[in-house]
């Protein structure tokens, strides 16, 4: 399950004119496409409040398992195991894909390594 409760944005007054609201896509390896938050009004503060959940399948058979279990293989690589999160401005009304605002990964063999 991914989680996002909050996300600080050090210098919000770059976005003023570019964007009103902001939002999340997370890539998890092996799934379908990118799952995506709900947007949240672009906070003077820097603090944006997200308070939002995705769950992916990793039943036995399940892309996202087949996916993690490949890329932790013998011949795998730690960024197959990646999850991106992609932070991205909307204008008002404006839908995705937005601007890309920044990014990050956590790399899933780092807290899987035996």
């Amino acid at each position: 399950e991914v989680h996002i409760v909050s996300l600080v944005l050090d210098d919000v007054g770059a976005l003023d004119d570019l964007v009103d609201d902001l939002a999340v896509s997370v890539d998890v390896p092996g799934s379908l496409g990118n799952e995506t938050s709900h947007r949240v009004p672009v906070a003077d503060r820097g603090l944006h409040l997200f308070e939002w959940s995705s769950t992916s399948d990793v039943r036995a058979g399940a892309p996202v398992r087949r996916a993690l279990i490949e890329a932790l293989g013998p011949e795998g690589q730690d960024e197959d195991t990646e999850v991106v999160f992609t932070v991205r401005g909307l204008p008002r009304g404006g839908a995705l894909p937005g601007v890309e605002v920044g990014s990050a990964t956590v790399a899933l063999a780092t807290g899987l390594a035996p």
